[in-house]
């Protein structure tokens, strides 16, 4: 769960694997800084990291990431779009009247 001043924001959850904190971080990153709506910040193309210098990427990345981290010494490993080697993220959001909006996006 996420709170602010008003209470909970957001309560969000993955199912296991080694990519929970990372799937976690980056939906969270996306919908408070990037100001992404949280269907959008579920839904945005992920990053995967597990050992080495090897990055797994979805397909459907913008072509700038692959090449961005090649550059920075990076090995980019592609994957299918919306593979389930990537995981998947839950959300619900309380909406402004503080009914839940209960969000999901499985990959």
């Amino acid at each position: 769960m996420v709170t602010g001043q008003g209470g909970v924001a957001l309560a969000i959850a993955t199912p296991g694997d080694h990519r929970q904190p990372q799937s976690l971080f980056q939906v969270m990153r996306r919908d408070f800084e990037q100001e992404l709506d949280i269907q959008s910040a579920i839904e945005w193309p992920p990053l995967r990291h597990d050992a080495s210098r090897e990055a797994v990427l979805e397909r459907r990345c913008p072509l700038s990431w692959d090449t961005a981290l090649t550059k920075a010494g990076w090995t980019v490993k592609p994957v299918d779009s919306w593979s389930r080697l990537m995981g998947g993220v839950n959300g619900a959001l309380l909406s402004g009247g503080g009914s839940a909006t209960i969000l999901i996006c499985d990959r």
